[in-house]
């Protein structure tokens, strides 16, 4: 495993058999993930790190996505990557910033003062229910997002 360091000074890991590859440019941290730019008779392009560590880049993926098992967006092993859907991707997801209750899949019912549990399956919201502590909320989360999701679940970490 080595690394590049990027323009923010953080590193980004890569296997060694494709490091001497992408060391060869300049990378810039976007979004939490290491891109480049280049430009092509005044056409500028850009470019993901990790789409050039799987070879998919200039390819039209569709749904397909990248997907970074661990949730870290600059570990670019091939062993981290994935291709799936993006409803998988999405599965996968950390906390989002608006998040108030520190964990995944839980919300204050503020009419009640109840922790609610629920994920969605097919663009729907699966209810998981009611408990009293955020904490007791996220397990609950934890079982049914393992049971629906599988190896894309993004389980909560009980303190």
């Amino acid at each position: 495993m080595k690394t590049i360091i990027i323009n923010t000074g953080k590193q980004t890991l890569l296997d060694d058999d494709t490091y001497n590859y992408a060391n060869q440019w300049k990378w810039y941290e976007v979004s939490g993930y290491a891109r480049r730019e280049y430009r092509i008779f005044n056409k500028t392009y850009r470019v993901a790190l990790h789409h050039v560590v799987l070879g998919i880049v200039g390819e039209a993926t569709g749904t397909l996505e990248v997907d970074h098992v661990n949730g870290n967006r600059l570990d670019n092993r091939k062993e981290n990557l994935r291709i799936v859907h993006k409803a998988e991707n999405q599965r996968n997801a950390g906390l989002r910033s608006d998040n108030t209750s520190g964990y995944k899949g839980v919300t204050l019912d503020k009419q009640t003062g109840h922790w609610k549990a629920q994920c969605y399956r097919r663009n729907k919201r699966i209810h998981i229910g009611s408990f009293n502590t955020a904490k007791e909320a996220a397990l609950a989360y934890n079982k049914v997002a393992s049971k629906e999701f599988g190896v894309y679940a993004r389980l909560n970490k009980i303190n």
